[in-house]
């Protein structure tokens, strides 16, 4: 019978999925000001989690944010393994990620954002440092 099904499917082996790994944190990134003339600007801390996993040779990267895609290539394409993917809006919405080049020609995603103009790339930097720490 287990010949009947590797064949109806194709398969000549089953690899096993390989180990699994995880890791998590917070990180306190920096806000864009607030205020108004009758009250003094203030920067405030903004909190993004941060999740990442390998499952065998592939990572999964979860970010609380809507990263935009600039954000995401940069850490695929930076990333100890082969094949990575980004998830963007998991466990919370912290709103938009855009990276730094775009604040000067600001739009809809920047106008949004809840985040400084350096936040992304502390978020590239911080998840490289989580993927190399799952990287055997």
């Amino acid at each position: 019978m287990g010949r009947v099904r590797l064949a109806l499917f194709g398969l000549t082996a089953l690899a096993p999925p390989g180990d699994i790994e995880t890791r998590s944190a917070q990180l306190a990134l920096p806000g864009r000001p607030t205020g108004t003339p009758a009250k003094p600007a203030e920067t405030p801390t903004k909190y993004l989690e941060v999740s990442a996993a390998r499952v065998g040779d592939v990572a999964f990267l979860a970010l609380d944010c809507e990263a935009l895609v600039e954000v995401g290539k940069t850490i695929r394409r930076q990333s100890p393994f082969s094949h990575t993917f980004i998830l963007t809006n998991c466990n919370g919405g912290s709103g938009y990620l855009p990276p730094a080049h775009l604040f000067e020609e600001r739009g809809y995603e920047v106008d949004l954002s809840g985040f400084a103009p350096q936040a992304a790339e502390m978020v590239v930097q911080n998840a490289l440092k989580m993927l190399s720490s799952l990287r055997r």
